[in-house]
């Protein structure tokens, strides 16, 4: 059966692991590599379980720890877009013999799954999303760190038995909070991050599709709460004849500990 869980999710930093039972792969690491291994263990996930390391681009809330966690299992393969590797070599000591591999058109094969990656619009130097196949045909797909929703990023998403997507801000808290102009323009921007309002819409349209689990995350500690991005997720698919707990379940991720296993 599928696993899912957000270790970590937020500008504090990001990680998720997506697999099976024995082994699964890690999808961005954003946090030091003893809060990772608390959090897995926290998850009774055993660090031999990692097989690949899925980076969706070089933002320091997504590679933080990668250093370390290379360092302690070179073996390990990190797959991201050319241009991320290329950061994280430049701007990390690893060993000559670390794996970094690009992953561009087409699939590649680990722990057990088939993973896809899909370019997402964000300020970042080549920034994806992946999409993930296990051996029971179960389909995971993540989006995160984006600036809009576009045509692609729907396609990858549809169909999906999960879907982890960002909701990461309040249009009102971001335009009445405490952060500069400039900031605020580039968290709204369409390279920027994705609000309650864009990420709730969307919803309908993949509960439609088949998807059936969805968590919300990278949800902003300044512009945003927990409750307020529930509220949007759950009134648009209410509005549109979806009932929670029926049609489809809901989870949003937590900032600084490990969220709700999905079993699947």
């Amino acid at each position: 059966m599928a696993r899912f869980v957000s270790l970590y999710s937020g500008s504090s930093g990001n990680a998720f692991y997506a697999g099976g039972k024995n082994a699964g792969i890690l999808i961005d690491i954003g946090v030091s590599y003893r809060a990772l291994v608390n959090a897995l263990n926290s998850c009774e996930i055993p660090l031999s379980n990692i097989k690949a390391l899925f980076i969706t681009h070089e933002h320091s809330d997504h590679i933080k720890g990668i250093e370390t966690f290379l360092k302690r299992n070179p073996n390990i393969p990190v797959y991201a877009s050319s241009e991320t590797l290329r950061y994280i070599s430049e701007h990390s000591a690893l060993s000559p013999s670390v794996r970094l591999v690009e992953i561009s058109d087409r699939s590649v094969c680990e722990a057990d799954m088939c993973i896809e990656a899909f370019d997402t619009p964000h300020d970042a130097l080549h920034s994806l999303g992946f999409k993930m196949r296990t051996s029971d045909d179960r389909t995971i797909s993540v989006a995160t760190d984006l600036g809009h929703l576009n045509d692609n990023i729907m396609k990858n998403l549809l169909k999906s038995d999960l879907v982890l997507l960002e909701s990461n801000y309040d249009k009102d808290m971001l335009r009445f909070g405490p952060y500069p102009y400039v900031l605020k323009r580039r968290i709204s921007g369409e390279l920027g991050h994705l609000s309650n309002d864009d990420c709730s819409a969307a919803l309908p349209t993949l509960i439609e599709s088949g998807v059936s689990r969805i968590v919300l995350a990278h949800l902003s500690e300044q512009n945003n709460r927990p409750d307020i991005a529930e509220n949007y997720a759950e009134s648009s698919l209410d509005d549109n004849g979806y009932r929670r707990g029926v049609d489809y379940l809901l989870e949003v991720a937590p900032r600084f500990n490990p969220g709700k296993t999905i079993i699947f």
